[in-house]
């Protein structure tokens, strides 16, 4: 598990992907925060809680954990 201060860069409450918020960091890399069905595929806790998606939005940062899943850097927890 990895930490990294991430900045969110992209928004996604519909039905088109399976992930809620894209982040990025300093280099752009980008990082994925998954809806709860991926988490529950791969045994992890879903980070996002109802404060998460009511405050997070485009341009706010946030320190976090992350794992690499199937070539993907997906977001495991916040600090």
């Amino acid at each position: 598990m990895r930490i990294m201060n991430l900045k969110v860069s992209n928004v996604n409450f519909t039905n088109e992907f399976n992930w809620l918020f894209k982040l990025v960091d300093f280099e752009k890399n980008e990082f994925l925060i998954m809806d709860d069905y991926f988490y529950k595929s791969n045994n992890l806790k879903s980070p996002i809680s109802r404060i998460h998606i009511d405050t997070l939005d485009i341009g706010q940062t946030v320190n976090c954990h992350y794992k690499i899943i199937n070539e993907t850097k997906i977001v495991t927890s916040f600090i």
